[in-house]
């Protein structure tokens, strides 16, 4: 295995940890909206003593709001990570390295480039 494809999958090995850890932060994120949005509507029926058509809605409304967290949160990350929907390409990576790593910087998206050129380059 030469360099190239070794750098090929350590990004592949990134773009896999970005979205577990993209999938960790979702999690907390929805399980704390989702108690902070459930105590706002205990709140609000326990003070305002609801009729039972207003606490139908409520409930609905708080089952709509919890699917759409858990869509955003937790379901997006999740078909990212198994390749179900288009996620960040090797050169979106390799743009992330380079600005947390400032020594990388463009060397790894010039090596992407040459990669991708069809004619092999000694710049490779």
């Amino acid at each position: 295995m030469n360099s190239t494809q070794q750098i090929t999958n350590k990004l592949t090995q990134f773009i896999k940890k970005f979205y577990i850890n993209e999938l960790l932060k979702g999690s907390l994120l929805f399980i704390a909206i989702g108690l902070l949005y459930l105590l706002v509507i205990v709140f609000i029926e326990h003070f305002l003593w609801l009729s039972t058509t207003y606490r139908t809605a409520l409930f609905w409304i708080f089952i709509g709001v919890e699917l759409t967290l858990l869509y955003k949160f937790i379901g997006i990350p999740l078909f990212q990570l198994f390749g179900l929907k288009k996620g960040i390409t090797h050169e979106n990576a390799s743009e992330l390295i380079g600005n947390h790593f400032p020594e990388v910087n463009d060397k790894l998206t010039n090596l992407l480039q040459l990669k991708n050129n069809s004619e092999q380059s000694e710049l490779l």
